[in-house]
């Protein structure tokens, strides 16, 4: 056994009626049975959690992510124009640009998760402040917002905004 892939006909048929958004992640399987779990879901109308694919994995890997979500392109949806949210994981940032997998823009466009994100930023900088700041930019709906607090993230701490800046 080295993988697996599964959607259900009744999550690929609601998915028309969802948002065009994709959040996708991987989890450690503990006990009897190691690998690693991927998942994407999405969000319905209620804004309640609405599963679309699964798979179970040896490991979370470039070859296999890329695996998942060609299977996601195949069985789930061909639509183009989907927002892709993930973790920063090394193997989804390759697999989301590449070339032939229909994830690049126009057919997809993929953006990091805040909470994640917000996570690596306080492991990396230990400092709850900017973090909360970081989330409150992330969360602004107005340019001009998002733009007056990166400033003030950068005249605090310009290392923590060029790492920012850094981030595709």
């Amino acid at each position: 056994f080295n993988h697996v892939f599964w959607a259900f006909g009744a999550s690929i048929e609601g998915f028309k009626h969802c948002r065009p958004v994709i959040s996708i992640d991987g989890t450690f399987l503990y006990g009897k049975y190691k690998g690693t779990m991927l998942i994407a879901v999405s969000a319905d109308a209620n804004n309640q959690l609405f599963p679309l694919a699964f798979s179970i994995v040896e490991s979370e890997n470039n070859e296999r992510w890329g695996w998942f979500m060609a299977c996601i392109r195949e069985f789930v949806t061909q639509q183009r124009g989907l927002c892709v949210i993930s973790d920063h994981h090394p193997g989804i940032i390759p697999t989301m640009n590449q070339v032939g997998l229909e994830w690049i823009e126009p057919f997809a466009y993929h953006r990091f998760c805040i909470r994640h994100l917000g996570s690596n930023f306080k492991t990396k900088f230990h400092d709850k402040i900017l973090k909360d700041l970081l989330v409150a930019a992330a969360n602004e709906n107005q340019v001009f917002k998002f733009q007056r607090k990166m400033e003030t993230i950068g005249k605090i701490n310009p290392e923590v905004r060029k790492w920012l800046d850094d981030l595709p």
